[in-house]
């Protein structure tokens, strides 16, 4: 499937775009940081810590890559969306890099940020393509503003307030974004017939040739 940008079927250009390459290179240097933070200190508690960091920035990356496959009107919006999400990502990667630059404090304010802009782009999704939704597709981009929201609120939650610790927040992790994305929000894309498979291939071969220029720098 292409996007027509000219007018003419057949100079169109394809789905994938370079905002999606860059933000995917962003992903993957934020991979290998988190993984940096287990080596410089490894330990099982650390593991269950980097375990829970990747699963939520893997359910953050796979929620942006699929608003760019099942939804192709991409817009200013969306574009500005992801590059506020990029600026947060990387804000939270300084304070759990093996030499942090900011408090903890900050980098969940950073990931509360990182979360509400995938709430946005959902929200803009559901705003400007809510009608062409079908109830299955309509009900997985709700599940997404919900899981998002939530995570967003429990990431602003932990920067103000001591009371909960770490392995909570990771079991609230689990709780309020994993657990509903992996059970709601995934079996509705797939059911709904959203995804553009032909993106996906794409984004996988730029996923693969992202990493493997981080390691060749590394």
């Amino acid at each position: 499937r292409f996007r027509n940008v000219t007018g003419v079927q057949t100079c169109a250009l394809p789905i994938f775009t370079w905002v999606e390459l860059f933000y995917d290179l962003v992903m993957v240097s934020a991979t290998f940081i988190i993984g940096q933070a287990f080596t410089a200190e490894p330990s099982w508690k650390m593991r269950w810590w980097v375990d829970g960091v990747l699963g939520g920035f893997f359910v953050i990356w796979l929620l942006t890559t699929l608003s760019f496959s099942c939804f192709d009107k991409v817009g200013i919006t969306r574009r500005v969306l992801v590059f506020a999400q990029m600026i947060g990502v990387s804000l939270a990667l300084l304070s759990v890099s093996p030499d942090p630059v900011l408090s903890p404090e900050v980098g969940a304010i950073s990931v509360a940020i990182v979360l509400g802009c995938v709430a946005g782009i959902y929200i803009y999704i559901l705003r400007t393509q809510g009608h062409t939704l079908n109830p299955i597709g309509r009900r997985a981009v709700v599940t997404a503003v919900a899981l998002s929201a939530g995570g967003a609120a429990l990431a602003l939650l932990s920067a103000v307030t001591s009371f909960i610790p770490p392995a909570a927040e990771l079991c609230l992790v689990l709780v309020v974004v994993i657990v509903p994305f992996l059970l709601l929000f995934l079996p509705s894309v797939m059911e709904s017939s959203l995804v553009i498979h032909r993106h996906l291939g794409e984004d996988r071969k730029s996923t693969r040739l992202n990493s493997s220029h981080v390691s060749e720098s590394r």
